[in-house]
């Protein structure tokens, strides 16, 4: 279910910072931007100024990422019993990916600091 004024709230606070897309990784800003609660809190959301989200969240949390409104919803597979991984090293090609789909020229993107 979309929320169309939640994302258009988003897409005006993008375009008066003058961002491309803002990335969120703290579980109520990934909430705010799309309406999931990452479960282990290693979810990402990314929004643009056009107002399309997409999520980047851990394979086995997918069914509920559905859930929200993103756009886009796409899994990484966090270390296993036989591999660690550290978090960034497994959503890095995921969200490069997803960078690149949002526009392939630089963009100025915000972030949570």
């Amino acid at each position: 279910m979309i929320n169309s004024e939640r994302v258009d709230q988003i897409r005006d606070a993008l375009r008066k910072n003058k961002w491309d897309l803002v990335v969120c990784a703290l579980p109520m800003n990934v909430l705010l931007l799309s309406g999931y609660w990452p479960v282990v809190g290693t979810g990402l959301a990314v929004a643009s100024k056009e107002g399309r989200i997409s999520l980047l969240v851990p394979e086995d949390e997918e069914d509920l990422a559905r859930q929200g409104w993103a756009d886009e919803v796409r899994t990484f597979k966090p270390g296993s019993l036989n591999e660690v991984i550290s978090t960034a090293e497994a959503i890095r090609a995921p969200l490069k990916y997803i960078a690149q789909e949002f526009s392939a020229e630089p963009v100025r993107a915000g972030f949570e600091a």
